[in-house]
């Protein structure tokens, strides 16, 4: 019983990976090359269990990510492990924020670059990198 579900799975992976094209398949296996990294970094110092970092590579056009995926990614991580360095914003982290997401496709209307919907922390990475005022982003975020 357990193959065909097993070969299912494998299937439907495949499947999805062969609807890239090349470029994204090529961002996509460095971003998760990347990414549980990111997301052990920010568990250690938030006290947090995220698995991994969300993304949509079927969304990726080099012509409209200002940088290499994976490295602007990284901006957001530091931040939220920055916020996580004082107690009770750690707290407010792992109580408010139960997933990290870094997008590449074009963020919904009235979306800021680094936003918290549904206890999701997500940066839409098209817009351009994190200014450096993300950290306090992320600290108000928790206050509301």
């Amino acid at each position: 019983m357990r193959t065909p579900i097993v070969f299912s799975l494998l299937f439907a992976t495949a499947a999805f990976a062969a609807d890239l094209k090349p470029v994204q398949e090529e961002a996509r296996a460095y971003f998760d090359s990347q990414a549980p990294e990111l997301a052990s970094d920010v568990n250690t110092e938030c006290g947090t269990k995220y698995p991994t970092i969300e993304t949509d590579f079927e969304n990726f056009e080099k012509a409209t990510v200002p940088g290499v995926p994976g490295t602007l990614c990284s901006t957001m991580t530091w931040a939220v492990k920055e916020a996580c360095k004082s107690a009770p914003y750690k707290k407010a982290v792992a109580a408010k924020v139960n997933g990290l997401a870094c997008l590449v496709g074009a963020p919904p209307a009235g979306a800021k670059p680094l936003d918290l919907n549904k206890g999701t922390l997500t940066y839409y990475m098209r817009t351009g990198g994190l200014r450096n005022d993300a950290v306090k982003t992320i600290k108000d975020m928790m206050d509301r």
